[in-house]
């Protein structure tokens, strides 16, 4: 069934992997916009790049009405320099916030990734759990690159804009999603398969992160309920009631 009178989403980094799943999966339940550096324009795609304040800007201001962003532009290669990240990554989020702050935008996801602990020996095949404890997003971050670096950042800007602005952000640390939803489909992948997140576990993570307004701030691990799974995903299972189908080692 058609939903009547869709709350406008606006996707960052729309023709990634990520955000070509999204776009598609989402369009059910909101009006999706798209902003990307690459892509045909058109009346609800820009071609942007975010860095560049002024032009990010103007592109919002070319959105009628936006209720919510979804952020994934950025560089996403694990090995990225850093003169890419401070460019795309840190400088592009600080003007994405500012703008979504400027556009009374009621909620922002921001995606973060895995790569935050990315330094912890074993990643990404088999961390040494201590006591057989999964890590918890309160557990030190220790990046294994300036790609997990900028992602810390941006965690700490969608944590500044609501402290300081009261704009509400979920931050994802997404694991890893292949285009075609099955975690065995891209060879390369294989050694992240116990952070892989279905493609209906991360569009029900999102929804439920949009729609959850009793939680105005929160970071969450993005996987599904993967055998051996060295993540512990319990808050997001409680706090946004998230019931992950998926099981990599299932499939």
């Amino acid at each position: 069934m058609e939903v009547l009178n869709k709350p406008t989403i606006l996707i960052t980094g729309s023709e990634g992997n990520i955000g070509r799943v999204l776009r598609r999966t989402l369009a059910d339940q909101y009006d999706i916009y798209t902003m990307d550096q690459v892509g045909v324009e058109s009346g609800t795609h820009q071609r942007v790049d975010l860095s560049d304040y002024k032009a990010t800007e103007e592109a919002f201001a070319n959105i009628p009405h936006l209720d919510y962003v979804l952020h994934l532009g950025a560089d996403s290669r694990k090995d990225a320099t850093w003169d890419s990240v401070e460019k795309n990554n840190i400088r592009g989020t600080k003007n994405l916030y500012e703008c979504s702050l400027s556009k009374h935008v009621k909620k922002v996801i921001f995606a973060s990734t895995t790569h935050l602990i990315g330094g912890y020996p074993g990643y990404p095949e088999d961390i040494e759990l201590v006591d057989g404890k999964k890590i918890t997003v309160n557990d030190p971050v220790k990046p294994d690159g300036y790609y997990g670096v900028s992602k810390g950042f941006g965690e700490l800007i969608a944590r500044q804009y609501y402290c300081m602005y009261g704009l509400p952000s979920i931050c994802i640390r997404i694991g890893t999603i292949t285009y075609v939803d099955n975690p065995h489909h891209e060879a390369r992948r294989e050694q992240y398969i116990k952070s892989w997140i279905s493609h209906g576990d991360i569009t029900q993570l999102v929804k439920l992160s949009l729609q959850h307004e009793d939680i105005p701030f929160g970071v969450y691990w993005g996987i599904s309920a993967n055998t051996g799974a060295y993540l512990d995903i319990s808050n997001s299972e409680r706090d946004l009631e998230y019931k992950p189908k998926g099981n990599a080692f299932f499939y």
